[in-house]
């Protein structure tokens, strides 16, 4: 059976959030400051991870993550690439089969941290999410048109940034708006949470369709 029918059975929505990891510091600069060698830390950093190398390391980002996320809700599970740069329907499986799906009414799936990987594999997701934030650039829709053009909703995080940037809240939306119509943006902080009721909106629905 194949995964979007499984959960189309059970009545389960299934979105697929794909985040850019700029804004933060990346495994390589991790590895570095780590004290790895510049010009092998990016193939250290993706050794680290891959849980067949160092189980215990992959272990412990994995819990480390979760914790965070559970804060909020137990319904989580952490998904380890083993170094890959996007999320696969094998690796979905792994995990539906570790959740109650009979308690869901919609999986959320936060995509590894690039926006050029996970936009070419079909996961079979309902709706495609991508997220941008203010202090990455007002620039994404022009270097990563792929994820702005599939994508049915455009999130714009860290609003509260806005007044102290140079971000370009018109240019950004208008690029948005030439690549994907169609696409809806909601704009919200996640540290103030201005605005996060129209996202909360959005999840609760597309629930009910």
């Amino acid at each position: 059976m194949g995964l979007p029918k499984r959960l189309t059975e059970k009545q389960i929505k299934f979105a697929n959030l794909i985040i850019s990891e700029e804004g933060r510091k990346t495994n390589t600069e991790c590895a570095i400051e780590a004290g790895y060698e510049e010009n092998s830390a990016y193939v250290s950093a993706s050794k680290l991870q891959n849980p067949l190398l160092y189980p215990l390391v992959a272990q412990y980002i994995g819990r480390l993550r979760a914790e965070k996320i559970k804060k909020y809700t137990d319904d989580v599970v952490q998904i380890n690439t083993g170094g890959s740069c996007h999320l696969n329907a094998t690796m979905l499986f792994q995990a539906l089969e570790k959740m109650d799906l009979d308690k869901l009414d919609i999986i959320i799936i936060e995509n590894v941290g690039n926006l050029i990987c996970p936009v070419g594999f079909d996961l079979g997701e309902d709706y495609k999410i991508v997220m941008s934030s203010v202090n990455e650039g007002d620039d994404k829709p022009v270097k990563y048109p792929p994820v702005f053009i599939k994508s049915d909703l455009i999130l714009l995080n860290k609003m509260d940034l806005l007044e102290i940037s140079d971000f370009k809240l018109d240019f950004f939306q208008d690029k948005v708006a030439e690549l994907n119509p169609t696409g809806s943006i909601i704009r919200f902080s996640c540290k103030t949470g201005k605005g996060l009721r129209k996202w909360i909106d959005w999840i609760l629905e597309i629930e009910k369709k």
